[in-house]
């Protein structure tokens, strides 16, 4: 047997369709490289399904039932300054200093443009706790508690940025969008109110 030309022509053909990479696009985030890695990174610490919403101490912040009968609760994160793959540490110690949720993300962020990007909807579970019949009772105990959320942020350049908050966990959905902010100025809407 044997295979003579077509091998090198087999090659070819299956090279053609690759395409040469430098690398850059794949290891920073879309603005510019240069001046992203001149600043020292920082991290913003938050929750949201669907849109990052800021956090910060003593904001209340959604448990979510889930489907599978557990709870959690969703955190997120926005970075600056960062390489977008990185790596997540996520947590949520009670008031007596007891890690009750403990996850670890790898992860492709999201670029916002200049120089941050973020990671949305992160779950906190909660597990099944209270003799095996779900998370109810974990979930009860935490409600209108204070609760260390945590989320350490670990880039692919070695890079390293914490963020926290002391929340209080409610019962309820989680939010889609950061809450609009009544700040009593006229918009000139003239659209009736029900």
């Amino acid at each position: 047997m044997t295979f003579g030309a077509p091998l090198p022509w087999l090659l070819v053909a299956l090279l053609s369709g690759c395409e040469a990479s430098n690398g850059a696009a794949d290891s920073v985030l879309a603005s510019d490289p240069e001046s992203c890695f001149e600043t020292l990174p920082s991290a913003e610490l938050g929750t949201g399904e669907g849109a990052f919403v800021p956090v910060a101490n003593g904001d209340q912040v959604p448990v979510i039932h889930g489907s599978q009968g557990g709870n959690h609760i969703l955190g997120s994160v926005r970075v600056h300054h960062m390489s977008p793959i990185v790596l997540v540490h996520y947590s949520l110690t009670n008031k007596d200093a007891e890690v009750v949720s403990d996850q670890s993300y790898r992860i492709l962020l999201v670029d916002e443009g200049d120089c941050a990007a973020s990671a949305v909807g992160l779950y906190g579970y909660l597990g099944f706790l209270g003799g095996g019949t779900g998370s109810e009772d974990a979930a009860v105990l935490l409600l209108w508690t204070n609760v260390q959320m945590k989320i350490d942020v670990t880039d692919t350049e070695g890079r390293f940025v914490s963020a926290e908050a002391t929340i209080v966990p409610t019962p309820g959905e989680p939010p889609d969008e950061p809450p609009v902010v009544d700040t009593g100025e006229d918009t000139g809407d003239t659209a009736a109110t029900p």
